[in-house]
């Protein structure tokens, strides 16, 4: 549900965006993808101090290309692609959650795979941002046990309840909730559960946000993840209040100035201001010092570009490559994409 109502969300904002109108029809061709593959290993710390250590991580990579293709008919949320010969819910239910990604940078949620008609129905109505001939590619979701192992092999401290335990902690940010999740270890119960103890193994971990770990055992753990680089645009939907995203890149960290997420209109990007408080902010969280920094756009006259709230410039403030940071998006101002720069 919350994976939905992710993707619904995003599709509400697709007749803003230029260039995404339907077109007519070329052929279909066969689609190939050469694809780089790269391995990561995050360090989750330990709590010293009591109280519970929060850990800041977000994806580098995606899964790998499960299927390539072009559309050969879109009808409200059907594509089709006259070459495909998947099977029967090849896409969906027992093999995982999967999302079709366009080269606009566009991602959309898979619901149901049709091998009859060699169907995909997807999340919404996207007739109008999906044209005949445009490429695709299926991905598979990376979930909570892909990254932190079906059986917890990544080391979390486990219980039999939520307070016992490490937590993942998830923000999702259309509904500003946060997802709590821990690995419960009492008899019978065993796995990755929500606070309520059903079951949470199979929850998604969106490839451009970022998620907590808080941290109550005292060693360090060291998570691997290895899978494919996302050299394609992404379009990540920002909505009013807190949203953790990340870069999604597997090396190469980015200055505030190179992050697309001004673009002098407050309708495609942040929204500047006089100061801190009425503007947009990017929020940049450092657990080890217990500290967060924000940054703004400035427009005061004679003052105008990046600053922190303190007026120091930040242009040059860097983001390093798979450190979350949040985008605060100040109400009432719509939701808008971030065209996240490509590897």
């Amino acid at each position: 549900m919350v994976m939905n109502s992710r993707f619904l969300s995003a599709l509400a904002l697709c007749c803003a965006l230029p260039g995404l109108g339907a077109a007519s029809s070329p052929p279909a061709v066969a689609v190939s993808v050469s694809e780089t593959f790269v391995g990561s290993t995050r360090i989750i710390e330990g709590d010293r101090k009591g109280g519970g250590r929060l850990n800041f991580l977000a994806p580098q990579c995606v899964c790998p290309v499960a299927y390539a293709g072009r559309v050969t008919r879109v009808v409200g949320g059907q594509l089709t692609d006259a070459a495909a010969s998947w099977a029967e819910d090849a896409f969906n239910g027992t093999n995982g959650s999967f999302y079709v990604e366009f080269d606009s940078g566009m991602m959309v949620d898979i619901l149901d795979t049709l091998s009859s008609n060699s169907t995909l129905q997807v999340v919404g109505d996207v007739a109008s941002i999906v044209s005949v001939g445009d490429a695709f590619r299926v991905r598979r979701h990376l979930t909570v046990a892909d990254y932190f192992g079906e059986t917890n092999r990544a080391g979390l401290l486990a219980g039999t309840n939520s307070l016992e335990a490490d937590n993942i902690l998830i923000p999702v940010p259309e509904s500003q909730e946060t997802l709590t999740i821990f690995y419960c270890n009492a008899p019978g119960w065993e796995g990755w559960r929500f606070e309520d103890r059903t079951p949470a193994g199979d929850t998604v971990i969106f490839p451009e946000r970022g998620i907590i770990v808080r941290r109550l055992g005292k060693t360090k753990l060291m998570v691997p993840q290895h899978g494919a680089v996302k050299n394609q645009p992404s379009l990540v939907p920002i909505a009013p209040g807190y949203n953790l995203v990340s870069t999604l890149r597997p090396r190469g960290n980015l200055r505030l100035v190179e992050l697309n997420l001004y673009t002098g209109d407050p309708a495609t990007g942040l929204a500047a201001g006089m100061d801190a408080v009425t503007a947009d902010n990017i929020q940049v969280v450092n657990p080890a010092k217990s500290q967060t920094k924000t940054y703004f756009y400035s427009s005061a006259p004679g003052r105008e570009g990046w600053f922190d709230d303190a007026w120091k410039p930040a242009s040059k403030v860097v983001i390093p490559a798979g450190h979350p940071f949040y985008v605060v998006r100040k109400a009432p101002r719509a939701p808008f994409y971030w065209s996240v720069p490509t590897n």
